[in-house]
């Protein structure tokens, strides 16, 4: 049923679903003559988009203060991100590496997106750790002390938890031996 919208302008009475819509819009002049119609289309989008998806950087410890994370999202949308409780960039492109170093110590990044109609969706977050310090050297805690009979002599160490070992024996090239 045609409505009339004198003024060259017009408002649905009721607000319209998700979705995509077709404005329609006819005139007729002094005389009665009804002109053609023409239309606009307009695409309602009340949904916020999900949070991002992470797909790479760190979730554990990083020796990098500047660590690349990777995600993806809704297509078109834009990206914020954040690093600990700084306020969040823009960050379109797919990745985000902070612009300065981080401290030592543990850190959190979170992503949002904005849809291309403007709504903020939750964001997406990883915890991780920065640690530039190296480990100190193992102990050697068990092992022959002085001249052994045995050619196969075994040594015993320990170091920083967590951390893994590589051994050699007279400069050969080291190799993993946890």
């Amino acid at each position: 049923t045609p409505v009339a919208c004198d003024g060259g302008s017009f408002t649905p009475a009721a607000p319209l679903a998700d979705g995509s819509h077709t404005f329609h819009v006819s005139q007729i002049d002094l005389a009665g003559n009804a002109g053609p119609e023409a239309t606009g289309q307009v695409t309602i989008d009340l949904i916020a988009p999900a949070p991002p998806q992470i797909t790479a950087g760190p979730s554990g410890a990083t020796a990098q203060p500047a660590p690349r994370f990777e995600f993806e999202g809704e297509a078109g949308a834009g990206f914020r991100c954040a690093i600990d409780g700084d306020a969040a960039v823009a960050c379109d492109g797919g990745s985000f590496t902070p612009s300065g170093l981080l401290a030592d110590g543990s850190h959190s990044f979170r992503v949002s997106q904005i849809d291309v109609a403007g709504n903020a969706g939750a964001a997406a977050s990883r915890e991780f750790a920065v640690d530039t310090t190296p480990p100190t050297a193992p102990r050697v805690t068990a092992g022959p002390v002085g001249p052994t009979r045995e050619a196969r002599p075994s040594f015993g160490f320990e170091g920083e938890p967590g951390a893994s070992f590589r051994c050699a024996i007279d400069g050969s090239p080291l190799v993993a031996c946890d």
